[in-house]
């Protein structure tokens, strides 16, 4: 079987949602297909409304889809460095932040709250934008406040926790935006591909190879498909959380007698991975070959090294155990991994 770091599609998941009570989106959500539809559409609200972006601060560590989106739209980036908590470092961007009109891009990684008290204190002394970016993160809370509306704005993506064919909630916390249409509209074909993949792997294209092809056709903004939609509305946040949580435990044990460094994050209420610091490229190797010989997931999260104006550098690499389903080890393939 094909496993993927993502939650597969599920018809299961879409009809058990017909019978549920359940309802998670709010009447002032907006409902975009990626979470890279959702950026591009806060910032090119911030635009449209003659507001004239100074710079958007990302953290050192980021996936390249969130840097590209900015400067398609001619946007200057700027980087501010984080600790080994991967908590922001609040007095260089203090420091370096320009006071007007500037937009200061924070992540919740992989499901763990950064450290918003100290995050939100800046709004205090800088006329700043804070959004709070929950791509790795869904169902989370810092201090009983979800995740989504801590900052500004927020966007997070849905299908890296759930099993959708896309989507990802926009919320603006602060004021309301009056020129952001919302709509619905039915799976696309490359949607409803991945659908089918997940369903008859053997008749249509293997699930990865078919969810690589969605991946290149949503590129553009788009309203989020009807069936994620159902899916996210109605599917039982404490069951998901639930399972990612026992299944990041195990990890956590299994691993514990292994000479790896895991990241040292706040406890996740809904996990995404469970994440390590790698010291060089060999060991991201060792284990990703390991987990192919054992039909398990591990992938290379941040693969390339990423600098900011002064040169800072990420030293480490990441990569991470797969949490989407149990995994069932023996003892032998411990002792080969531990040996």
């Amino acid at each position: 079987m094909d496993i993927t770091i993502q939650p597969r599609f599920s018809y299961y998941s879409l009809i058990k949602s017909l019978f549920s009570t359940n309802n998670q989106i709010s009447t002032t959500d907006y409902l975009l297909n990626t979470g890279r539809a959702s950026l591009f559409t806060l910032l090119n609200h911030k635009l449209k409304n003659a507001e004239s972006i100074e710079t958007v601060l990302l953290p050192e560590l980021i996936c390249d889809d969130v840097s590209e989106v900015i400067t398609k739209l001619r946007i200057p980036i700027s980087y501010y460095p984080l600790n080994e908590q991967l908590d922001p470092d609040v007095d260089f961007i203090a420091n370096n932040i320009p006071d007007n009109h500037s937009i200061l891009l924070v992540p919740n990684y992989f499901g763990s709250a950064s450290n918003w008290k100290d995050i939100l204190d800046l709004k205090n002394y800088h006329n700043i934008t804070i959004v709070e970016d929950n791509a790795h993160s869904l169902f989370g809370d810092y201090n009983d406040q979800s995740f989504g509306t801590i900052g500004d704005i927020s966007f997070n993506s849905l299908r890296k926790i759930l099993p959708t064919l896309g989507g990802s909630i926009l919320k603006f916390n602060d004021k309301q935006p009056e020129d952001i249409k919302k709509s619905e509209r039915l799976p696309n074909m490359h949607e409803l591909k991945v659908s089918l993949a997940s369903l008859k792997p053997l008749l249509f294209k293997k699930y990865p190879s078919a969810l690589k092809s969605l991946d290149s056709s949503m590129s553009s903004v788009n309203s989020m498909d009807v069936f994620s939609k159902q899916i996210y509305n109605k599917i039982s946040r404490e069951t998901i959380c639930s399972i990612r949580k026992e299944n990041y435990k195990f990890w956590q044990q299994y691993l514990k007698n292994v000479d790896i460094e895991p990241i040292k994050l706040r406890e996740p209420s809904c996990p995404y991975v469970y994440p390590c610091y790698a010291r060089n490229f060999s060991e991201v190797e060792k284990f990703i070959e390991w987990g192919k010989i054992n039909n398990i997931t591990i992938i290379n999260i941040f693969p390339d090294q990423v600098f900011n104006k002064k040169d800072f550098i990420i030293l480490k690499k990441y990569y991470a155990f797969n949490i989407v389903e149990k995994v069932e080890i023996d003892k032998n393939i411990t002792y080969q991994l531990i040996k």
